[in-house]
């Protein structure tokens, strides 16, 4: 089922004629007295429990579905206050989440300058030069060989896999020593050093 959690909000301002239904994944929750609890400030509130796990423990599964204990949720005690402090705070929140916005933008925005760079250097570096020769990569390496550690119980072996390649430097940073008896079925290849 979904892992994430339940009790997620967001504000619906749509206006239109038709009517609106909501799924039964979804609760509604409006204000009563709009002079005492500013909506936005609710939202921004309920918001900071969501992203802080607050909800995690309100949550019930059944059949694989988190579904969020509404009864509980509604016993949340809000901080109340005055309306002028609950939109300044509203005020200061979207002004630093547009903040927030801005140096996501332009931090995948260079990102993707990055890439585009690093993809246009590889492309010049490999574009070969006159005295280039094309051959496979058949021609140019060694068939590895397959083996059977299990065939002998009591000898070590090292044991790369998938996690023993380091993501950054893409080189094997660790290995695990492994008698053949406890080889995974997959350890089928034998690695020649240098």
């Amino acid at each position: 089922g979904e892992k994430t959690p339940v009790g997620r909000v967001r504000i619906f301002e749509e206006k239109s004629e038709k009517t609106f239904s909501l799924s039964n994944f979804t609760s509604l929750i409006r204000i009563k007295n709009k002079h005492e609890l500013n909506y936005h400030f609710l939202h921004k509130f309920l918001f900071f429990l969501y992203i802080r796990g607050k909800t995690e423990a309100m949550q019930k599964h059944s059949t694989g579905i988190r579904n969020l204990q509404l009864a509980q949720y509604k016993d949340i005690d809000i901080p109340l206050p005055s309306l002028a402090e609950q939109k300044h705070i509203v005020a200061k929140l979207d002004a630093a989440f547009a903040e927030i916005d801005k140096a996501l933008t332009a931090t995948e925005a260079s990102a993707k300058k990055a890439e585009i760079l690093f993809q246009n250097y590889l492309t010049e570096v490999f574009k070969g030069g006159d005295d280039w020769v094309e051959k496979s990569i058949d021609e140019m390496t060694d068939k590895t060989k397959n083996v059977s550690p299990n065939k002998s119980p009591n000898t070590q072996f090292k044991y790369v896999d998938v996690s023993s390649v380091s993501n950054k430097e893409f080189i094997i940073t660790k290995t695990q020593l492994l008698l053949g008896k406890d080889a995974p079925s997959r350890a089928k290849k034998n690695i020649i050093t240098n």
